[in-house]
């Protein structure tokens, strides 16, 4: 790849622009292997966000040709052994056949782990609802929470009856706040309106007051609505 790069030479009061060209060497697929590798050894000990920010901020610093070959790099390690580190990775780097390869990473997770709840968490962004039978199974875990933001995005509607059961737990609340804050952004407040209705159904008396709590579980910047819409909210109910 060749960038063009520009210095100053200055002569007396004249400055003069020089233009030049600076060969940049394409980093081969092993050379981006070794430089994953000591990026998540540098990052053993430190949160998951900051690899998962860290491994964003390469990614963006690479050419075209490079960032598919880290891409192809990220699929091999997944099929072959999806562990924390390559996961954590991948959170924000678009991986065309990221979410069918997490899926079955999932399937074979038999409890809630840290393996389970990252690769969750890295299926929200993936946004890919072929995967809704494997985050299905964690619904009564105590991954729950994780579970359900995938699933209420995916398909809110199909969804809606283990809503309404996480509804009914205080401990969830604050997932469900979000989740509905989540379905409002992409779906619009509208949509979200009719979403509350039909959760409601046919016994509003039973889930009015669960709803209401939710929405109102978190005070002033701590919830995510904003302040007219939450009123919008609860005047719909």
């Amino acid at each position: 790849m060749q960038v063009k790069v520009n210095s100053n030479v200055h002569y007396g009061k004249h400055t003069y622009f020089i233009f030049y060209r600076k060969r940049i060497i394409m980093k081969t697929r092993d050379e981006i292997k070794q430089e994953l590798d000591r990026m998540i050894q540098r990052h053993y000990y430190a949160e998951d966000y900051e690899l998962e920010w860290e491994a964003h901020r390469v990614y963006k610093t690479y050419a075209p040709e490079e960032q598919q070959r880290m891409v192809s790099v990220l699929i091999e390690r997944l099929t072959s052994d999806p562990c924390l580190a390559t996961v954590t990775v991948c959170k924000r780097i678009p991986v065309p056949e990221l979410a069918p390869i997490l899926a079955v990473a999932l399937d074979r997770e038999q409890r809630a782990t840290s393996q389970s709840r990252a690769i969750l968490a890295t299926l929200l962004r993936a946004d890919h609802p072929a995967a809704y039978d494997s985050v299905e199974r964690f619904v009564e875990s105590e991954q729950e929470g994780e579970a359900l933001a995938c699933l209420a995005r995916w398909d809110f509607g199909r969804t809606i009856p283990h809503l309404r059961r996480a509804m009914e737990r205080e401990d969830l609340h604050n997932y469900c706040l979000h989740i509905l804050r989540d379905r409002a952004v992409t779906a619009g407040l509208d949509t979200l309106k009719r979403d509350l209705n039909h959760l409601m159904g046919m016994d509003p008396d039973r889930w009015k007051p669960h709803v209401r709590k939710i929405l109102t579980s978190a005070q002033g910047n701590y919830n995510p609505f904003p302040e007219q819409e939450l009123k919008e909210l609860l005047a719909s109910l």
